[in-house]
């Protein structure tokens, strides 16, 4: 079987975006700029949310994201400027640069375990999160790969972990 991808989304009359059964992987661009959506529950089955997917749709403030996701591309909710909080599930391995960046009132983020990379800028802009937890432990976190300027423009200065606390380090500390 062929794996199903949505090219182009649509939204229904309650600004739900319609994600067909089966999809395995949410295009490019697929739902960039709908001003409509407001809530998208994204189906089990979906692996990979393409980049900039949810771009510039600055009313949509509910994102419920399913077990079965792998990675989140670039650019795929920056500027989803009602967007308050994001859980992303166990199984996530890799977050695409300016993922979420200047998600104006993104305020709170959790990460998993199984998280690998986050690319350059994923969260750039993003000047109200103040809550970043990881369910891993702060060993674990020290080796997630963490990008340029990851989390520039944060006021986050902590990952919340399941057994302690990780200071996060500006880019401009490292050096």
């Amino acid at each position: 079987m062929e794996e199903e991808t949505l090219s182009q989304g649509t939204v229904d009359s309650a600004g739900n975006a319609v994600i067909p059964e089966g999809t395995k992987r949410i295009d490019d661009e697929a739902f960039i700029s709908m001003d409509s959506l407001v809530s998208a529950v994204i189906p089990e089955g979906v692996t990979e949310i393409g980049d900039g997917a949810f771009m510039g749709c600055d009313s949509l403030s509910s994102v419920t994201l399913p077990n079965s996701l792998r990675k989140i591309g670039g650019g795929a909710f920056s500027s989803c400027d009602s967007l308050v909080s994001v859980v992303i599930p166990e199984g996530v391995t890799e977050i695409g640069s300016c993922a979420f960046e200047e998600c104006s009132s993104l305020a709170s983020v959790s990460l998993p375990k199984t998280i690998e990379l986050i690319d350059e800028e994923a969260f750039y802009g993003c000047h109200l999160l103040s809550k970043i937890t990881y369910s891993g432990t702060a060993a674990q976190w020290e080796h997630v790969d963490l990008r340029s300027e990851w989390r520039m423009e944060v006021p986050a200065k902590y990952a919340h972990c399941a057994d302690s606390t990780a200071y996060l380090y500006d880019d401009a500390e490292l050096y």
